[in-house]
């Protein structure tokens, strides 16, 4: 079996390394349209759920005084303080560019480009998922936002009047491209791509 002679790792977080001698830890690579993006903290919390339990969960939010607008559910609709919206790549890029908040499950790519955004997060990590689990764990400690198992009315209500600590967190994380992470790639792959 052949052992790789390099991990390269993309992390929103940096635990200690096993084998700093052969690993190196990168912040998330981001796609071109999110590092074109200059934030702003519109009015609106971004909702993107994928699951269709979490559907009947969404008119709970109509309990909260917030605007939110919802991605996930296939539909075009305006629900009260409810705007729900079919998948574009361009308005959902706009629209967590705005967002005041997103409240997303606990996926690495969504996560990482709020952070890169700066926006507090809510994530309800998907059951028995310990990547989300995990990168759910690390949103909470690394004081950018709240994990909570399911959608809850009460708790998001609470997030969302903490939103300036979130923000305070995120603030202090220094923006990055992936300038670094192709560097280390084209010179692993020119060093070991070498047949012996």
């Amino acid at each position: 079996i052949l052992r790789p002679k390099r991990h390269i790792i993309t992390s929103f977080f940096y635990p200690p390394l096993k084998h700093p001698h052969m690993t190196a830890l990168y912040p998330p690579v981001l796609r071109e349209e999110i590092m074109k993006l200059t934030p702003e903290e519109g009015d609106h919390v971004l909702v993107y759920q994928t699951a269709e339990s979490s559907l009947n969960l969404m008119e709970e939010l109509k309990k909260l005084d917030h605007e939110f607008i919802i991605y996930g559910f296939h539909k075009d609709e305006v629900d009260e303080n409810l705007t729900y919206r079919s998948f574009n790549e361009d308005q959902i890029y706009e629209d967590m560019r705005t967002a005041k908040a997103i409240i997303v499950n606990g996926g690495f790519t969504m996560i990482s480009e709020a952070i890169y955004l700066k926006k507090p997060i809510y994530s309800t990590p998907a059951h028995k998922n310990f990547e989300q689990i995990l990168n759910g764990f690390y949103v909470e400690k690394l004081g950018f936002g709240e994990t909570h198992e399911s959608l809850d009315v009460e708790k998001i209500e609470s997030f969302l009047n903490n939103l300036d600590k979130y923000q305070e967190n995120l603030n202090k994380v220094e923006p990055w491209d992936n300038t670094e992470i192709l560097k280390d790639l084209d010179l692993s792959i020119e060093k070991y791509a070498r047949l012996d």
